[in-house]
């Protein structure tokens, strides 16, 4: 999996999947050409299937993934903030738009939405220092689930 993003200086991007990294040299839209770059490269560099998958046609279309035929059952957004997945994705996919990806809460501190923060002029990013816990987290999930647990 690639975990592509730009540096915290805006204009420069890095690949934790391949290893590849760039600067970009324009001063006037530096910004926005690195999040175009790590937006393409994450294209590039996430592996494809060969085949798509084909929906298996004696599976009720009616089942909730909660009772998919695998046995997997649905978990609660909100383990996405401690499962690191909500910063993959917002790391991966809308930072570099210069959006985020938030999860709003109730007044007892659950989960009740979600929705998209920014305006998309700018990348944004993570404070440095949440940025290896959040990484861990992330990696961790993600070798559970190719372990199937």
């Amino acid at each position: 999996m690639a975990i592509a993003y730009t540096e915290r200086d805006g204009r420069s991007w890095r690949c934790d999947g391949c290893g590849s990294h760039g600067r970009v040299v324009s001063q006037t839209d530096g910004h926005r050409i690195a999040a175009e770059t790590v937006a393409l490269h994450i294209e590039d560099c996430t592996p494809t299937p060969a085949t798509e998958q084909q929906p298996d046609s004696t599976q009720d279309p009616k089942l909730s993934l909660a009772e998919a035929a695998d046995g997997s059952q649905d978990r609660p957004i909100s383990e996405l903030r401690d499962s690191g997945l909500l910063w993959l994705i917002n790391r991966t996919v809308f930072h570099p738009r210069g959006l985020a990806l938030g999860l709003t809460f109730g007044e007892g501190g659950e989960v009740t939405g979600w929705r998209l923060i920014g305006d998309g002029s700018e990348p944004m990013w993570f404070s440095p220092d949440d940025e290896p816990r959040l990484f861990a987290a992330a990696q961790a999930t993600l070798a559970a689930a190719q372990r199937g647990e």
